[in-house]
């Protein structure tokens, strides 16, 4: 186990049990199907397969080289400049390096929700070296999963488990039928090499921490460079800032086993459970201060409740249920204090 308390090994947990592949990185059967189906139709709609292994540049991937093709290498198509003679050539003529930096400069440029996840196209000459790309995909597009904090924009404040929005916190927002097709799509083991969290409420986009799978320095497995992006003043937001740069912290310390190239979706469910925070006991007492004879603090501003909307009346709490009546609105529970926390305020 990591200090993060992820498991050592991504075929550890009862879901990935269930589906082991030799080759995570490999195509699933249904998105071979898919694809190949696609690519079929395309031939006989009058595409020629000779014409598309020789003589034309793949769609998605081309090298562009000042070099002299060899005699014994395939025609490549070739864009006249009057300047410098570049010449494209398909991935049949290019090196495994070569193949490399073409995929990775399609596909770095790439952000994907893991919700809509689909693989990338391929077809013609390029199912020759449908595993490779596919592996490069996984490798270099950065894929993004909405994860809600614990944390309210508006008092500026992270609360606890007695709120009834912290049960819906530091998960994965991931709905059964979005969750079958990731697995019928790239296999619920596949590794991924980019994870973007896009981390917020239902209603408040407040951060974006990116993950990206790199050699570790010692050279005895991978581990994660983190960087973030925030979508609030960080400075108004000095809390929410705080507690992400220890997260990130975390995150960098976080080395994945040798043998292993990514994160699977078991190692991304995990993570975003680092991103839920427990208040402290001073945290929890500054939060709900006592002055006067009163038990809970009054909020001023409106706060956004557990179901997004924000509760102008005040004689609801942020579940959505009738508060208790108090002496603020005649004992009439109309407009006063807030139910903060679950407590009542009387």
């Amino acid at each position: 186990m990591t200090s993060l308390g992820l498991p050592s090994s991504h075929l550890d947990g009862p879901i990935a049990k269930k589906r082991k592949l030799s080759n995570p990185s490999c195509p699933t059967p249904q998105y071979r199907k898919r694809h190949h189906q696609a690519s079929a139709t395309m031939q006989a709609a009058g595409e020629s397969n000779t014409a598309a292994t020789n003589t034309t540049t793949s769609p998605y991937f081309t090298h562009t080289s000042h070099d002299t093709p060899s005699a014994n290498m395939a025609s490549p198509a070739v864009t006249d400049d009057a300047n410098d003679n570049e010449k494209k050539h398909t991935l049949h003529d290019l090196t495994p390096q070569q193949r490399q930096e073409s995929y990775r400069k399609v596909f770095s440029t790439k952000v994907e929700p893991l919700t809509h996840i689909e693989g990338p196209e391929v077809s013609g000459a390029e199912l020759n070296f449908e595993n490779e790309i596919f592996d490069a995909y996984l490798r270099y597009t950065t894929f993004a999963v909405k994860v809600w904090l614990n944390y309210d924009p508006t008092a500026r404040r992270f609360y606890n488990h007695t709120d009834q929005r912290f049960a819906s916190c530091g998960i994965i927002v991931l709905t059964p039928s979005q969750r079958k097709k990731i697995v019928a799509n790239i296999a619920e083991n596949a590794e991924f090499g980019r994870v973007r969290f896009e981390l917020g409420t239902p209603f408040t986009s407040l951060a974006d921490v990116t993950v990206r799978v790199v050699r570790s320095t010692l050279d005895v497995g991978m581990q994660l460079k983190v960087s973030a992006k925030y979508h609030v003043n960080e400075h108004q937001h000095g809390e929410l800032a705080g507690d992400i740069e220890v997260v990130e912290r975390e995150l960098q310390e976080f080395n994945i086993p040798y043998g292993r190239k990514g994160l699977c979706l078991q190692d991304l469910v995990q993570l975003a459970k680092v991103f839920r925070r427990q208040q402290t006991t001073e945290e929890a007492a500054d939060y709900h201060q006592q002055p006067d004879d009163s038990v809970w603090t009054e909020v001023d501003n409106d706060r956004e409740n557990n179901t997004g909307y924000i509760d102008k009346h005040r004689g609801y709490n942020e579940g959505g249920s009738r508060r208790a009546p108090s002496e603020d609105d005649g004992g009439k529970g109309g407009y006063g204090g807030w139910v903060i926390g679950g407590a009542l305020r009387v």
